[in-house]
């Protein structure tokens, strides 16, 4: 963990230390895997599965702060949990970052009253992608703070 950079966020409020028990840590891990399975839900549309892509990254992402025993605090919760994610260590670096584009492009989906059905695709399969490569990286990472909960973490279905 970078140590310096985690306790300046929480110098400036923008994390608080709070206790998190396996329980609940599983209990995020379970609501990401869940969120990941309808991003792959082929009934839904596609303006749905993105923004569950999405969620799916911000849930996984909250599941490792806990792990850690931390949660974001303020206003920006979900540039501050994306960013946080990429402080804890270099391998979860390119991951928040991966996570944090996710965050970026979803204004499309979820505020744009009308949009392109083959831009939203290529969205959707870049948030996918990204979620192949992040959504392992935070399931070993949370194994590696927290091995007590390793049987309770499902692995991810892609």
């Amino acid at each position: 963990m970078s140590n310096a950079d985690i306790e300046r966020l929480v110098h400036d409020r923008s994390l608080i230390r709070e206790s998190f028990d396996d329980e609940q840590v599983a209990g995020y891990w379970a609501k990401a895997m869940a969120s990941l399975a309808d991003a792959r839900a082929a009934g839904l549309s596609v303006d749905g599965r993105y923004v569950m892509a999405y969620t799916a990254a911000l849930q996984a992402a909250l599941a490792v702060l806990a792990a850690h025993d931390l949660r974001v605090r303020g206003t920006s919760n979900h540039y501050m949990t994306f960013h946080a994610l990429q402080k804890l260590n270099s391998t979860l670096r390119q991951c928040g970052q991966r996570f944090d584009a996710l965050r970026l492009t979803r204004h499309q989906a979820v505020y744009e009253p009308e949009h392109d059905e083959a831009e939203m695709e290529t969205l959707l399969a870049r948030a996918l992608d990204a979620l192949r490569v992040g959504i392992p990286a935070c399931r070993a990472e949370i194994i590696a703070v927290r091995p007590s909960v390793s049987e309770r973490l499902r692995q991810p279905v892609f």
